[in-house]
């Protein structure tokens, strides 16, 4: 992803739409992707291997991170079809607003 100042600015993507995922886009942006903090590198809690979320929480993670590593943003663009069905997945379609890509 490439950036561009001013009032007609944004983002641009660096390659094209097929050859970038949604994890790519949610990354250039936010960072890394964790869904709680024992997911996250390096792991940061208190509670790691005795908590029994952790298990349910890493399986959350791993599944996120499969939709999005196999959702393009040519996937997202296309309406009235969803990440999951063009990734191959059996997981609920996840929606994003304009806004939030």
């Amino acid at each position: 992803m490439r950036s561009r100042r001013g009032p007609h600015g944004g983002y641009v993507l660096a390659r094209p739409a097929e050859q970038m995922t949604f994890r790519d886009v949610i990354e250039a942006v936010e960072g890394p992707i964790s869904l709680n903090v024992c997911t996250s590198e390096p792991a940061d809690c208190s509670l790691l291997g005795t908590c029994g979320m952790e298990r349910v929480w890493r399986e959350g993670q791993r599944r996120v991170m499969d939709l999005f590593e196999k959702t393009t943003i040519a996937d997202v663009r296309r309406p009235g079809i969803s990440p999951g069905t063009m990734a191959g997945l059996n997981a609920p379609a996840v929606r994003a607003s304009k806004a939030q890509l």
